[in-house]
């Protein structure tokens, strides 16, 4: 602002009255060219002074204070109207408003806010200042955890710091977020490979799943490590042997494997396999464990044969145990009726298994004693040997028998075309028990049309012995 003075009481130049404007002309016209040229600006004096303006401020000088609020800036003035000369509210150390110009042409701070942008105290306009975050956190700004700031500059709040781990999006602080890694992998962290796995916090990353090929230890998408297997085995694979290795790159080298039946001979769990064809039941071939062929496996093979191995080229011809109906296949005749009909039949006396046998007087309707008199019963059974050239055929049969004299007797017969007989064995007198008797009929192999038959025969003395029992009669093709 301009200084002023104020003077009491008239002004000296008024006591003129209208002297003043011709004293002064006459002044300026005898003294101009004395001046060098120099002119007097009579703008400032008044024509009449009023009794009115003696009272008011007199400038000495020139005086300016007509000019404010015309829109320029002249000397001393700060603004004018609306001309701030460019300045704002930031000039003058605030954050945010509006400048303004006051009639007096100084500057209006009114409209401006945020004076003290970074002195901690929370202006009007400002979201925080410094460490004053207005009671704001990452929670109330919709993440879940993290570190809210304050602007420095702007007094806004800056929330770049905030995060939300699990949601995909690596932000803030995070170093990861479930699958957002950043770019960055087990290799960047010192591992040959493997899968990172973000931290439960986001804030690290989760190193199990990586691993380091070679240093013996089966770390993250390893396979295994050196001997470290995670407990595979050959067998846990799906083979059925051999030793598994592990590659250079760390996965299961199943190489030195065993499976049986994929046709490939493989050393040392294997004798053999042929594939589709290994069998268990045909001769002479590869087994379906992979194993050659053995006594005891069941099947009758080339080298079991000829006694070699009677328990795998065994065949079952026939088997009677007499615990069936009755006769069944048998046929049976009394060759001498004279004394009535008497035919084998069953019998719940003696049995050398289960509860019956065969009783030469089973039928019988004679004797009360015993065997009857003058019989010749006969019994026979056809069996087919027929396929079994050049096999051992046996027949094995228990008996028991108690005859009165040596003319009673029970015999054990063959025939090779059903009509023509011959004895096996006679037996007669007492056999103290039962008696196990196998008989060779290898010379009927392949006969199609072999009999046994039992005969018992007694003469016509009276009998008080039982007289023949037999039991469990079984004939074997042995090749």
């Amino acid at each position: 602002m301009r200084q002023h003075k104020r003077l009491s009481g008239r002004s000296p130049l008024t006591r003129f009255g209208p002297w003043n404007q011709i004293s002064v002309g006459l002044f300026v016209l005898l003294t101009g060219p004395f001046l060098g040229g120099c002119v007097f600006d009579s703008s400032g004096l008044a024509s009449q002074v009023d009794d009115a303006a003696v009272e008011s401020d007199v400038v000495i000088g020139p005086d300016t204070s007509a000019v404010c609020g015309n829109q320029s800036l002249d000397q001393g003035e700060d603004c004018d109207g609306t001309n701030l000369g460019s300045m704002g509210c930031a000039d003058l150390g605030f954050s945010d408003g509006t400048l303004g110009c006051t009639s007096a042409c100084t500057y209006d701070v009114s409209g401006c806010t945020g004076s003290g942008c970074g002195d901690n105290v929370l202006d009007v306009g400002e979201q925080c200042d410094g460490t004053n975050l207005n009671n704001e956190t990452c929670a109330t700004r919709g993440f879940s955890t993290g570190e809210l700031q304050c602007d420095p500059v702007s007094c806004e709040i800056d929330a770049t710091g905030c995060y939300t781990c699990g949601d995909g999006i690596r932000t803030g602080l995070e170093v990861c977020d479930a699958t957002d890694f950043g770019q960055q992998t087990c290799a960047d962290n010192g591992y040959d490979g493997g899968s990172l796995i973000c931290g439960n916090d986001c804030d690290s990353f989760d190193l199990s799943s990586c691993s380091t090929c070679g240093d013996a230890t089966r770390q993250g998408d390893e396979e295994c490590d050196d001997q470290d297997f995670g407990g595979a085995t050959c067998l846990s694979l799906n083979f059925d042997g051999g030793s598994l290795a592990c590659s250079g790159a760390c996965t299961l080298d199943d190489s030195g494997c065993s499976k049986c039946g994929n046709g490939s001979h493989e050393l040392p769990d294997e004798e053999c396999d042929n594939g589709a064809a290994n069998s268990d039941s045909t001769v002479d071939a590869c087994r379906s464990s992979c194993l050659l062929p053995w006594c005891g496996d069941g099947v009758c093979d080339t080298e079991d044969r000829g006694q070699v191995c009677p328990q795998d080229c065994t065949t079952v011809l026939f088997t009677e145990d007499f615990e069936g109906a009755w006769p069944g296949n048998w046929s049976l005749i009394d060759l001498n009726t004279s004394d009535g009909e008497d035919l084998w039949g069953l019998s719940t006396t003696r049995a050398q298994s289960a509860t019956h046998s065969l009783w030469c007087y089973g039928s019988g309707s004679g004797s009360t004693f015993g065997y009857d008199n003058n019989q010749q019963s006969h019994a026979e059974h056809a069996v087919n040997l027929s396929g079994h050239t050049g096999s051992v055929i046996t027949l094995d049969v228990w008996m028991w028998w108690h005859t009165d004299e040596s003319a009673d007797w029970v015999a054990i017969g063959r025939s090779d075309d059903g009509i023509n007989f011959a004895p096996l064995e006679t037996l007669s007198g007492d056999s103290g028990g039962w008696v196990h008797k196998s008989y060779d009929l290898s010379t009927s192999a392949g006969v199609a049309s072999f009999h046994f038959s039992l005969f018992f025969q007694s003469d016509g003395g009276s009998s008080v012995n039982e007289g023949a029992f037999v039991d469990d009669i079984v004939i074997t093709a042995v090749r």
